[in-house]
């Protein structure tokens, strides 16, 4: 559950967003990239 939500998880969004777009950004293929990451 969203355990941390409206706490740990505001503080840290920017950041993972972050680094999210930058690896969508180099991939070829963002369908490729979804199911690499949705998998591990």
């Amino acid at each position: 559950w969203a355990k941390g939500h409206y706490t740990e998880g505001a503080e840290l969004i920017d950041s993972v967003l972050d680094v999210v777009r930058k690896e969508a950004e180099n991939c070829d293929c963002l369908q490729g990239f979804q199911v690499c990451h949705s998998l591990g």
